[in-house]
């Protein structure tokens, strides 16, 4: 997609109209929901993956599992985002932008060791 000038003058304007506190929404929002979503990646994801390994069930099937938990995480961050854009929320939208982000981050394994 290009934009003009007048296009990146608009998004500066808008970008420039927000307030402080609702930057600190923002930013808050952010650091609450990539806090949450690792430690619930750490403690769900990565102990539900090493028990399918332990079990000895074979790579693909656990990277299944671990894609399929991650993009549980990615749709269900996908209704928060939806939610934010309706009830207009600064800190509900970047905690559903991070969450989005990390969800896709678990759907793709990294590697089947």
């Amino acid at each position: 997609m290009f934009f003009s000038s007048r296009h990146i003058q608009k998004m500066r304007d808008s970008l420039l109209s927000i307030s402080t506190p609702e930057w600190l929404y923002l930013a808050g929002g952010l650091m609450l929901g990539v806090a949450l979503w690792l430690a619930i990646n750490r403690k769900i994801v990565h102990k539900a993956v090493a028990g399918l390994r332990a079990k000895g069930i074979k790579p693909n099937p656990t990277a299944f599992c671990e894609s399929a938990m991650g993009f549980a995480i990615f749709t269900l961050n996908g209704g928060i985002l939806y939610l934010a854009t309706q009830l207009p929320s600064f800190f509900l939208f970047s905690f559903a932008v991070a969450g989005l982000l990390i969800g896709g981050w678990i759907a793709m394994p990294a590697d089947s060791n």
